[in-house]
């Protein structure tokens, strides 16, 4: 919120104008969208063209975060990226308008792109478009309901097989969440922004660059570049979703092995602690995953954390997928 204007000082302006008061408590329910998933299954189509812009079909902002209402936005909400000084400008413009009429029209001419850009991408199939450059004007076209903005818009298509493939990756990611929540397995972020899969705080596996693991993770940041590279590629989207069914299999694997020392170790729980260090060394030794030795690296630590007798370093043992 500026200092210039209050909730109440905005809202009264509004009413004083002519803004129905249907319209601005519609903008205080109506919330940004979240269109990150767009950069995944659109393309962009042709060139930029100056075009009238339905200020209904505006859902987004380049300087806000998703599900902000927009009379939030105007007040110069924290969750967004505006500057005080230029909301107050555009206060200032819309108090001083002769009436409405006179304030619409300098949108729908050539005044306002022409005074600063303003700029849209417009995505076809869902019929919605994002403000990259006039924030702030936007924001103010959207609280004070005026039907058009003139802007340059650049148009994104929408890609069928990105789309379906986008789904398909999608389903997987889930799966693997359900299968690690299963497994009480969790992801960790460290200090340095690194995502891990991990058990009991334990960082046990990391991802190589542009694996499935890595996909993922950057999935689960919100970050969508990966996801979009994967379903371009026919080829690169089966490398990947087999891979992480290949991975589902394997946390069941190194989950099953780690019960199976536990089991073991059990029937000798009640010897003395170093007997039974010595022991667990033993079964780990005579019983170890011959196939696999990630299942065998990682579910021994699993299992000795399950025992409450740690033998070997977790650090030892984080492998990269």
């Amino acid at each position: 919120m500026t200092e210039f204007y209050s909730p109440i000082k905005l809202e009264n302006a509004l009413l004083k104008k002519g803004v129905s008061k249907e319209h601005i408590d519609n903008m205080k329910s109506e919330k940004t969208l979240d269109l990150a998933e767009f950069q995944v299954y659109y393309d962009l189509d042709g060139d930029r063209v100056i075009k009238d812009i339905p200020v209904q079909n505006i859902k987004m902002t380049s300087r806000a975060k998703p599900g902000i209402p927009w009379f939030d936005l105007a007040l110069n909400s924290k969750e967004a990226h505006l500057e005080a000084s230029k909301l107050s400008n555009c206060f200032k413009h819309f108090s001083e308008s002769l009436d409405l009429h006179t304030y619409y029209q300098f949108f729908s001419s050539d005044r306002c792109r022409k005074a600063n850009p303003i700029e849209f991408e417009y995505y076809e199939r869902n019929n919605i478009y994002k403000t990259n450059n006039g924030n702030h004007r936007t924001i103010f076209a959207k609280i004070t309901n005026v039907p058009v903005i003139k802007a340059m818009v650049t148009t994104y298509v929408f890609n069928q097989n990105k789309y379906s493939n986008y789904i398909k990756l999608r389903e997987e990611f889930f799966s693997l969440d359900n299968k690690l929540s299963e497994l009480n397995f969790h992801i960790e972020i460290d200090d340095e922004e690194e995502s891990f899969i991990s058990y009991q705080g334990i960082n046990l596996i990391g991802a190589k660059n542009g694996s499935a693991v890595d996909v993922y993770f950057n999935f689960k940041k919100e970050d969508f570049f990966s996801c979009s590279k994967v379903v371009t590629d026919d080829y690169e989207f089966e490398k990947i979703t087999d891979a992480l069914s290949f991975l589902k299999n394997k946390l069941v694997e190194i989950n099953n092995y780690s019960l199976k020392i536990v089991k073991l170790f059990n029937v000798v729980k009640w010897l003395p602690l170093p007997i039974k260090k010595t022991i667990l060394e033993l079964l780990i030794y005579f019983n170890r995953h011959e196939q696999d030795k990630t299942v065998s690296k990682i579910g021994i630590i699993i299992a000795q954390e399950n025992l409450g007798i740690r033998i070997r370093n977790p650090i030892d043992h984080l492998e990269f997928l």
